[in-house]
Parts: structure tokens; C-alpha cells; sequence
């Protein structure tokens, strides 16, 4: 007894070394499915991913079947590399029930199972999202009354619940595939015969090697080469795999090559990579810039906002009735591309139902995605010809619109700018990382662009290149294409700048820079003292559209800062992520100089009271943690500004906090277009599920079902609200366009009504 005390004691005492010892035999393969397992369960992104392979089932089952092949043949190649180098590396194999002898068998089984299984758990993370999302449907379906949309709404619920129900099918298809790698593995395993050669071969040998080689080779290359067309046809999740494949095969290599040599080969090449990023040598970010043939000056904001106006042809219509010139500014805030999406659909749809309302929008201040869908937006306008002509009344709200507008931005979001991105992610710029010099064709931020420019030109070919064209030719004081401002943050100083056709705002609250600066010896540009004889500076760089539009967007590590001119830049949500900053600025240069202009902020938001705010904060638990907590408080304190810069603009000093709006800084009225992204799970991603486009164009406004659903938070949920807002928004500038009313405090939620029959 006393024996099989001491045999056990020792057997427990050497169970950490030995446990360890294997570990460390199987460390790359290891690491490896410890990261795809990550990656295929916990980031919301896959999660939508799985939606969109489940809406596609019916029309694009090629790029599910790759995906679950792709997701096989990775896990048997992690299993298959664990098991080789448990064969190579471990020279003495305990007995068949020994503790180490079962780890050695389990081990690699486990790590070529654990991203399937972790894949099917996500999958089934995704459903019940679904179906979150399905249940709060119906708590908005039993607020409303009498709202037109009710049916398209329990048809949204019907189609969230079929499709969790085909996410479940995907969870136990992968389940199916992990039992069936398990059980190729066991057969393997048993049929094995005891003078089976060394698998040192299988992995060191010529072969392999220069096969493992040429697949990473070839991959990069294909991805660099073809940046959109070979990753939208193989998907996110396919991409995704091969680089698990190429990664745990020459990672292995790299591995066995130090261990052979003594020299920590992988250790070198991350020290490689640290130093080329620290001196800068493998910086390929640069911001794709051209010079103009000639040189061009920027007008400041008031001399813009003057030629605009004074062009507009419809002014005399409010003139003979002694109305204010309504003139919309919007903020388009940040939240990737659903806000993009967002952003593009309540205008476009405005724009389709109320021809004017581009020829009364001066400008569009975006930050991150809101800037992308606001650069949709204003093409389009220009790509369609919006109209600058005199006065002319909505469509009546009972007719029907062709929508050409609405059409276009459904059919652009319809692609898929994802799986470039990811690709070039995963292989080029990988890459780039261990190459002590830049190669500007791997960079993943001209592979987005270059996705933006190739989904514009599919969507409108009256004018294909025009994302590929001069970002500062899209703006003219004659036509009706909104003036852009497109945000970004300076990583060196953290000021807001932005790619925008005004000069440099001095008279701004915070002067507002320009990223691209003038020809040397004008970099002044005259302020509020300076004589009006002060030459102007003069302008000869430019970038494309698509370039500052996604300029504006680049949130690490998604997406790399851009380098200018010994400058960085990255997304403009760092300094403001409403996009109201720029608005309000720009709004208190031109009131200040312009009479009978009524001045309208259209604010797209993703919560709703900014008392009610804080008091949900106050009852959650703080982030104390000493890693978390100055990312918490400079998340928290930005999303703080974004609602004390709203209620200046509002006008709405009825808040906890807010007893008195400092004089003379409302700029009244100030609309909201609101969609709660937490409500719906909606995702940070590039890339979006036909549902979560539908969701979010329930939020993007309908002038007849305002007034439908009341203004108090007390007796409507919360989400009713948020559609009452959009709509009635919508709603109010319907009626002003129309001739039928200006904008006045107190009328919210008033029902919106056909023109009146007044004589136009």
C-alpha cells in the first residue's frame, strides 16, 4: 500500500513537468487553434458572418460548402502537424496508460478539433442573436399602432426565425465534422503499422517544405494581384482558413528549423518585425495622394456657403413668403458599416421622396463609417444629377417613387468589403511585417479603397470612376452635391482634421485642419485679424474619394493609420465620433454672417437621452481594472462630449446636468435620426447580412408614421421612440421642403400630412 501511495505521489509531483513537456512539443500547432478557436467564437463580426453564409444558403452555396471544407482541412492539419511532432520530437513514449502516453495520444486531437467545435459554439452564439433579436421585434411589433410597417416587421421576425434555424444546422454540421475528424483519426491511428517510416519526412522533407513554401507564396501573391474579385469568391471564413493552414504549416517549419539549429528562428523574425515597425522601414500606409496639374485655391467657409447660396433657385419661393431658407447640415457619426449603411439610406430615401432636399443639404460632416455612407450619398447625387431648379413640393406621401436613390445604396452595401479587407489582412500586409522595406500594393487600406471604387463603378455606371476621381472636384457652389467633410484624428497631436474643399477653419471653436497641406510658402491662411489682402494659400495634392472616405475609417487595428507627410491619421471617431464638432463649427461661422437661412443639424445617433444615459452607467459595475480603465474613460469621455455638443445644438437645456445652455450656442432646431446599435447586436464589421440591412431600414425613416407612436419614453418602448424620431425627422423635413412649414420647437411628433394645396 504504502508503495502504490509513493508510485501515485511521484506520478502527481512529475505530472506538471511532464505536461509542460508536451506543451511545449506542440506549442506552435497549439497556439495556432487557441487563436482560431477565438476567432471563430467570440467576435460579434463572425457572428454576423454566420448570418450572412445563412442567408446565402439559397443562392451562393459554393462559398459555404468552401467554408466548411476550408474549416476541415484546417483542423485535420493541425491534428496531423501536432501528431507528426509528437512522433519527432518525443524520444521516450511512456507506456500506453501513463498520463504522459494519453496526452501525447489526446493532445493533438484536441487542437484539431477545438476550431471546429469552437466554430460550431459560435454558430450557435449567432442564433441566438437571431433570435434576441426576434423577441425584441416582437416587443416593437406590441408597441405599435396603426404603423404601416407592421407587416414588413413580422415578416422580419418570421425570416430571423428561419434563419436561426439554419444557423443551428450549421452548429451540428460542424459538430458532424469535428466526430469525423476524430473518427479518421482513430482509423488512422489503428491501422498504423509498427514499421511505418519516420514522419520526420512529412514535415522536414524537401517536399513538404517547398509545397508549405509555395502555397504561402502563391496565396500572398494571388491576394496582392487580385485584391477584390478572388477574395469576394472564396468568402471571410475561407480566407480565414487558409491563413490557419499556411500559418500553423510555416510556423512549424520555422519552429523545427530552431529547434534544429539552436536558434530561435520565429523569436528572431518577431524581433525583426518590432524593429522594421519602430525605424518605420516596412511602412507601407502612405496615403495615395497625386498633384494636380495646376494649382487651386480653397475658399474659407463663409465665401463657400456664399457662392452656394446665392445659386440656389428655389430661394425666391421662401423669399415671397418671408420664410427662412432651410439649409441642412449633417453629422454623420462612426459605427462602421452599418452606420455607413444607415447614413446612405435615410438620405438617399429623402432624396427620393423630396427631389430638393440635396439642393438644400450645404454639407456632410462624417466620421468613420457615417463618412463612407455620406460619400455614397453625395456621388450619387452628382451621379444622378440632383437637381438645383426652383421650388418643387415632396411627392405626395399616399404616391408612389421610383426610389433610384434608396436602389443604389441597397445595391452598394450589398457587397461584400470584408473579405478583401481580411485578405489582405491576413497575407500581403501579414507579410509586409518581416520586410525591411514598404510595398505599397500589400497595404489592406488601398485594398478596401480599391473594393469601395469597384462596387461604386458596378452600381453607377452613368459615371463609374468617380470614387476613383478627385475627392475635391465632386463639390461645386453651383450644383447640388454636398460639401463633404470628411474627419480623421492626427495620431501626434490629436487634433481633428479632415479632407474637406474649405480651407483651414480658423474661426472655428477649434480651428478645424486640413490633412493635405498647401504649396510651400502658404502654409498661413488669413484668420479673423488678418487683412483681407493676406494671399491665399493655393493647393496642388489631392487623393481620391474613396481614399478620404476611408481615411476617415481607419480604426486599428482593422485598419492601419495613414502616413502623410511625416503626419498619421487615423479614424476621425478618436476626436469626435458624432461628427457633430465639425457641424456645429461650421454652422457658427455661417450665422453669424447670413440672414433669413434657417440652419438644421440632421444628427444620426445610436442612443437616446443623454440623462438617462448616465443613469444606466451609474447602476453598472466600474472598470476598475488598471489594463481597461483609461480605454474606458476615453471611450466614455468622447461619447460625453458627443452629447454636450448635441444639446448646445438642440437647444435642450432639459437634462440632468444641463439647467442652462451657455447664450447665444443653440443652433435651433437640431433633428435626430436615431438607431440603438445594442438593441439589434449590431456589429462593427465591413461587411453585412441582408436582415441586419433590412433592421436598419426600419430606422431610416418615414414621414406618414410620425405622430403614429407619441414622444413619451414612459409609455412607448424604447425602440418606438427611436422610429419616431427618424421618421419624424424625415417627417419635418418633408414639410419645410415642401413650402408647408418651417421648423418651430413643440412639433416633434406632430403627424406629417400630404402638401397642402397652396399655390406653389
Amino acid at each position: 500500500m504504502d508503495s502504490c501511495r509513493m508510485s501515485f505521489g511521484r506520478r502527481l509531483l512529475h505530472f506538471p513537468r511532464q505536461f509542460f513537456a508536451i506543451i511545449n512539443i506542440v506549442r506552435v500547432p497549439l497556439a495556432v487553434a487557441v487563436l482560431a478557436s477565438l476567432a471563430f467564437y467570440v467576435p460579434p463580426q463572425t457572428h454576423e458572418i454566420y448570418r450572412i453564409l445563412a442567408q446565402d444558403i439559397q443562392t451562393d452555396r459554393s462559398q459555404i460548402i468552401a467554408s466548411y471544407v476550408s474549416l476541415f482541412l484546417a483542423g485535420w492539419i493541425l491534428w496531423d502537424t501536432a501528431y507528426c511532432l509528437t512522433k519527432v520530437l518525443v524520444t521516450e513514449p511512456g507506456s500506453g496508460q501513463s498520463v504522459d502516453s494519453i496526452l501525447l495520444r489526446w493532445l493533438p486531437r484536441l487542437i484539431g478539433t477545438a476550431p471546429i467545435v469552437a466554430c460550431a459554439f459560435g454558430i450557435l452564439h449567432a442564433q441566438q442573436g437571431l433570435l434576441h433579436a426576434s423577441v425584441h421585434a416582437g416587443n416593437v411589433l406590441d408597441s405599435l399602432s396603426g404603423d404601416f410597417r407592421i407587416a414588413e416587421l413580422n415578416a422580419l421576425r418570421t425570416q430571423l426565425e428561419t434563419d436561426s434555424e439554419i444557423l443551428r444546422t450549421g452548429a451540428y454540421i460542424c459538430f458532424g465534422l469535428a466526430a469525423l475528424l476524430v473518427l479518421w483519426v482513430l482509423l488512422r491511428e489503428r491501422f498504423e503499422t509498427t514499421r511505418q517510416l519516420s514522419p520526420l519526412p512529412a514535415v522536414l522533407g524537401r517536399q513538404p517544405r517547398f509545397i508549405s513554401y509555395a502555397l504561402v507564396l502563391a496565396v500572398t501573391t494571388v491576394f496582392a494581384l487580385t485584391a477584390v474579385a478572388v477574395p469576394q469568391a472564396l468568402g471571410a471564413l475561407t480566407i480565414f482558413n487558409l491563413f490557419i493552414i499556411c500559418l500553423v504549416l510555416f510556423l512549424t517549419l520555422l519552429d523545427l528549423l530552431g529547434r534544429r539549429s539552436g536558434i530561435p528562428i520565429i523569436t528572431v523574425l518577431v524581433i525583426v518585425a518590432v524593429v522594421a515597425s519602430v525605424l518605420e522601414l516596412n511602412n507601407n500606409h502612405d496615403i495615395r495622394t497625386w498633384k494636380r496639374r495646376e494649382a487651386f485655391e480653397k475658399p474659407d467657409v463663409a465665401q463657400a456657403f456664399g457662392a452656394w447660396y446665392g445659386s440656389r433657385k428655389d430661394r425666391k419661393f421662401y423669399e415671397d413668403r418671408n420664410r427662412p431658407y432651410p439649409v441642412y447640415i449633417v453629422a454623420a457619426r462612426g459605427g462602421g458599416l452599418y452606420a455607413a449603411y444607415h447614413t446612405a439610406k435615410f438620405l438617399a430615401r429623402l432624396q427620393d421622396q423630396c427631389p430638393s432636399f440635396a439642393q438644400h443639404t450645404f454639407a456632410i460632416s462624417g466620421v468613420s463609417g457615417g463618412s463612407l455612407g455620406g460619400a455614397v450619398f453625395a456621388a450619387l447625387t452628382k451621379a444622378l444629377k440632383a437637381p438645383n431648379d426652383a421650388h418643387e413640393p415632396c411627392a405626395a406621401l399616399n404616391e408612389p417613387h421610383n426610389g433610384a436613390y434608396e436602389k443604389r445604396v441597397d445595391e452598394f452595401f450589398d457587397s461584400d468589403f470584408l473579405s478583401p479587407l481580411l485578405a489582405a489582412l491576413l497575407f500581403p500586409d501579414f507579410v509586409q511585417h518581416f520586410l525591411p522595406y514598404p510595398i505599397p500594393s500589400f497595404d489592406r487600406a488601398r485594398a478596401l479603397e480599391v473594393t469601395v471604387e469597384k462596387a461604386w463603378a458596378h452600381v453607377a455606371p452613368e459615371d463609374p470612376g468617380l470614387f476613383r476621381d478627385d475627392v475635391f472636384t465632386l463639390w461645386k457652389p453651383d450644383g447640388s452635391t454636398p460639401a463633404l467633410v470628411l474627419n480623421t484624428t492626427n495620431v501626434e497631436s490629436g487634433i481633428n482634421h479632415a479632407v474637406m474643399p474649405f480651407m483651414r477653419m480658423d474661426e472655428a471653436r477649434v480651428p478645424l485642419f486640413d490633412v493635405l497641406r498647401p504649396e510651400p510658402g502658404r502654409e498661413q491662411t488669413p484668420g479673423r485679424g488678418e487683412p483681407s489682402q493676406s494671399p491665399k494659400p493655393r493647393y496642388r495634392e489631392t487623393m481620391a474619394l474613396s481614399t478620404a472616405s476611408i481615411l476617415s475609417a481607419r480604426f486599428p487595428w482593422v485598419l492601419p493609420a495613414g502616413s502623410y507627410d511625416s503626419l498619421s491619421f487615423v479614424d476621425g471617431g478618436y476626436y469626435d465620433n458624432s461628427g457633430l464638432s465639425s457641424a456645429e463649427d461650421i454652422i457658427a461661422i455661417l450665422r453669424q454672417r447670413f440672414s433669413g437661412v434657417d440652419f438644421v443639424v440632421i444628427s444620426f445617433f445610436d442612443w437616446i437621452e443623454f440623462g438617462e444615459r448616465f443613469s444606466e452607467l451609474y447602476d453598472e459595475h466600474p472598470a476598475r481594472i488598471d489594463l481597461t480603465a483609461p480605454i474606458s474613460t476615453m471611450l466614455s469621455v468622447r461619447e460625453t462630449r458627443i452629447g454636450d455638443t448635441f444639446l448646445r445644438l438642440a437647444g435642450r437645456p432639459d437634462y440632468p446636468g444641463f439647467e442652462r445652455v451657455p447664450e447665444g450656442s443653440e443652433v435651433k432646431p437640431a433633428r435626430l435620426v436615431a438607431l440603438d446599435a445594442s438593441d439589434w447586436q449590431l456589429p462593427l464589421v465591413w461587411q453585412l447580412s441582408r436582415l441586419t440591412r433590412q433592421l436598419i431600414g426600419l430606422y431610416s425613416g418615414a414621414p406618414p408614421a410620425c405622430g403614429l407612436h407619441g414622444s413619451s419614453r414612459d409609455e412607448h418602448d424604447g425602440d418606438v421612440l427611436q422610429l419616431s424620431f427618424s421618421d419624424c425627422t424625415a417627417c419635418r423635413i418633408y414639410r419645410e421642403l415642401s413650402g408647408d412649414a418651417h421648423s418651430e420647437q413643440g412639433e416633434d411628433f406632430e403627424p406629417c400630412s400630404a402638401p397642402s394645396a397652396q399655390q406653389h
